[in-house]
């Protein structure tokens, strides 16, 4: 059971928890990971996570 395929819209038990990253990112990312494709470093383009707002100040100092 906790193997199984499961649909991209399947309601997981731990979504309740925020983790930062919207769930339709995380799909889009499946998908194109599984399709063989390579992300991007997004240091210099967003592609829209929703991570940045947390790590502002981070991605400030490194970047100094």
């Amino acid at each position: 059971y906790a193997r199984r395929a499961r649909p991209l819209d399947e309601m997981l038990p731990w979504e309740h928890i925020s983790a930062g990253l919207k769930k339709e990112f995380l799909a889009q990312e499946y998908i194109h990971t599984y399709e063989g494709g390579v992300v991007d470093d997004c240091r210099e383009h967003c592609f829209s996570c929703g991570i940045l707002g947390y790590f502002k100040e981070q991605r400030r100092q490194a970047d100094d």
